[in-house]
């Protein structure tokens, strides 16, 4: 996703405004690549590679699935809590 696109996403919400969101940028690849790939010299990502790898990942259903599983997990929790706070005041 263009930077852009993600400012005009948020521009809705005010400055401290909570939200979550998982963003990578290029040069966390390229540390990567430095990181684990420094034996066999792996130049950094071309333009094109990065864009492919941004491309992918935004349709990739498993990540989707996994974000949004753990997204309705945190909300039943923080429900489970509350109910259960409310069970031990009314006791």
């Amino acid at each position: 996703m263009k930077v852009g696109k993600v400012k005009e996403v948020l521009s809705d919400y005010l400055d401290d405004s909570e939200v979550f969101a998982a963003i990578y940028v290029r040069e966390e690849a390229d540390e990567h690549i430095e990181n684990h790939y420094a034996e066999e010299q792996q130049p950094a990502l071309t333009d094109e590679e990065w864009h492919n790898i941004v491309a992918l990942m935004s349709v990739d259903d498993g990540i989707w699935q996994e974000i949004c599983g753990a997204f309705e997990h945190y909300i039943e929790a923080t429900l489970k809590k509350r109910k259960e706070k409310a069970n031990v005041g009314s006791e």
